[in-house]
C-alpha cells in the first residue's frame, strides 16, 4: 500500500540545479522531475538555473522556476544561493535537495513517516543510489511504473558506493546556510554530513528505505576528467577549502539508520565499517575516475 501523507498542504520542498535538458541528460532529467511530480501536491518542486528547457520543465510539473543564481568565475552555479532561496520559498516542515538525474518514488513518505514517528525534531536522511542504465523516457501514465522501475533496478541495477550522495533529505532550518560550495564538484557533500555530526544532528542512513535510482549518464559536461571534477580541480579544491577539509569517511557514514520501521543509533565502530567495508568499490570508482567522460 502506498503511504501518502494526510494532509494536502505542502510537506515537502525539493529543490534541484538542472543541466540543459538536450539529449540524453535531458530524457534522464525529465523522467526524474515527472517522477517528483508523481509524489503528489504535498511536494513543491523548485527548479534553479537558466539552462535550456529549465523553464519548461517547471512548468509542466507545476513547479517554480528560479532562472537568477550565483556562478563563480568558472560558470558553476554556487549552492549557497540556491539553498538560501529554497528555505525562503519553501512552505514545508522538510525540504530535500537532490541530484537532477535521480528518480524518487513513494517510498520517501514511507522514510519520512517513520522519522517522523521517531521524536527526532531535526535530522539528515541521505543514503546509497542504485545505478540504472535508461536509454528512453519512462511511461509514468501507466498503472505499475513504479513496480516495474524497482523490478528493474533489482534486476539489473548495482548498489552505488555510499561516498556517491545524490540525495540530502532535512528538517526545516537545519541548512539554512551553507558555504559558497560549487555544485557538482567534490566535498561539498561530504560536508553536509561532517556538519550535521558536529552540530549533533542525527544522519540518518535511508538506504533500506528509500529507492534513490540514479540513471546512468556520461561526463561530458564537466570540464577534463571526473577526477578534475570531483578531486583534483581548482573547483574541488575551493570545495575543499570551504568546508574545512575533505571529511572522506565522517562524510560518508551515518550515525543512524532504519531497520524495519526502527531508527536505530549506530556505534562509532559500527558507522565506520559501513565505510571500510566498501573500499573495493571506492577503489574501482577511482579507476573510473581516469576517463575524460
Amino acid at each position: 500500500m502506498t503511504y501518502m501523507p494526510p494532509s494536502e498542504s505542502p510537506q515537502l520542498t525539493l529543490f534541484a540545479v538542472p543541466k540543459p535538458f538536450e539529449g540524453h541528460i535531458g530524457c534522464i532529467q525529465r523522467n526524474a522531475v515527472r517522477s517528483w511530480h508523481q509524489l503528489g501536491a504535498q511536494v513543491q518542486i523548485l527548479l534553479f538555473g537558466d539552462e535550456p528547457g529549465t523553464r519548461e520543465m517547471a512548468q509542466e510539473v507545476g513547479g517554480q522556476h528560479i532562472p537568477h543564481i550565483r556562478c563563480n568565475e568558472h560558470g558553476t552555479p554556487l549552492l549557497d544561493g540556491v539553498f538560501a532561496d529554497a528555505h525562503h520559498l519553501s512552505a514545508a516542515p522538510c525540504l530535500i535537495y537532490v541530484n537532477a538525474d535521480i528518480i524518487l518514488l513513494d517510498d520517501l513518505w514511507i522514510t519520512l513517516e517513520i522519522v517522523r514517528q521517531s521524536g527526532h525534531p531535526r535530522f539528515l536522511i541521505c543514503g546509497k543510489r542504485t545505478d540504472l542504465d535508461v536509454t528512453e523516457a519512462i511511461p509514468m501514465e501507466n498503472t505499475g511504473w513504479q513496480q516495474q522501475l524497482r523490478q528493474d533496478a533489482s534486476q539489473r541495477g548495482v548498489l552505488a558506493y555510499r561516498g556517491c550522495k545524490d540525495y540530502f533529505l532535512f528538517s526545516r532550518s537545519v541548512y539554512e546556510t551553507i558555504p559558497a560550495f560549487a555544485v557538482g564538484r567534490g566535498n561539498w557533500d561530504n560536508w553536509m554530513l561532517h556538519d550535521a555530526k558536529l552540530r549533533k544532528i542525527p544522519v540518518i542512513d535511508g538506504t533500506g528505505s528509500l529507492t534513490a535510482i540514479h540513471q546512468n549518464h556520461g561526463y561530458g559536461h564537466t570540464q577534463g576528467s571526473r577526477k578534475m571534477a570531483y578531486v583534483t580541480g581548482a573547483e574541488a579544491m575551493e570545495n575543499e577549502r570551504l568546508g574545512g577539509g575533505k571529511h572522506i569517511v565522517s562524510g560518508s557514514t551515518p550515525t543512524h539508520t532504519i531497520r524495519g520501521r526502527q531508527i536505530r543509533r549506530l556505534s562509532r565502530l559500527g558507522s565506520r565499517w559501513l565505510y571500510w567495508r566498501e573500499l573495493p568499490q571506492l577503489l574501482k570508482l577511482l579507476k573510473s575516475f581516469r576517463a575524460i567522460h
